[in-house]
């Protein structure tokens, strides 16, 4: 299961963690500590790099309440 997270936060595009990180911060969404790690995940996937799971635990559910908050790319 711990895979199946990785692998869906992995199939997210770095610009798309890349603009949520943007988005956070423009609309003061989200701790520091969360749009820091937004930005992370677009340098670690554009790296061809896999995250921890911890990362993509948080890293996909800031992404769904961004989305239910009107985030989209």
């Amino acid at each position: 299961d711990e895979q199946n997270i990785i692998v869906e936060a992995v199939a997210v595009s770095a610009e798309r963690w890349f603009a949520l990180s943007k988005w956070a911060k423009e609309t003061d969404n989200f701790q520091p500590w969360l749009r820091s790690l937004l930005f992370s995940m677009g340098t670690i996937i554009g790296r061809g790099r896999k995250p921890s799971i911890k990362q993509a635990k948080y890293a996909l559910k800031a992404l769904q309440d961004a989305e239910s908050k009107g985030f989209s790319m």
